[in-house]
């Protein structure tokens, strides 16, 4: 499993690639590209952990995980590879239900810049 990320909800350079931040997108905090392996270790949290919903192959199509207090959701973007992309959720309206459940999702944090 791995985590490229997209850059459309990025507003700084990463490993998705150059800034391509759209207004219809959530904006991602900034994280150092040697954080990037705490993401994927936030995301494997919540995968062990259960909080997903259906599957590609042998991954789940999503996985939620709350980082430095918000909802984050992880969408399964090449099922071959495990290959993930996440962002913020930040209106509660958008939570998956139900929302007592995710309230119980994993909560990690990691410092953005």
């Amino acid at each position: 499993m791995t985590y490229t990320g997209n850059a459309v909800h990025k507003s700084y350079p990463s490993p998705a690639g150059p800034p391509a931040l759209r207004a219809d997108k959530a904006k991602c905090a900034h994280y150092d590209p040697e954080q990037w392996l705490e993401i994927v270790e936030a995301l494997r949290t919540a995968i062990r952990a259960r909080y997903v919903r259906g599957f590609s192959g042998a991954f789940p199509d999503r996985a939620w995980v709350w980082i430095n207090d918000v909802l984050h959701e992880a969408r399964l973007t090449n099922e071959g590879t495990g290959d993930y992309h996440g962002f913020p959720i930040n209106d509660p309206r958008q939570f998956p239900a139900p929302a007592d459940l995710i309230e119980a999702a994993p909560h990690v944090q990691i410092p953005a810049l």
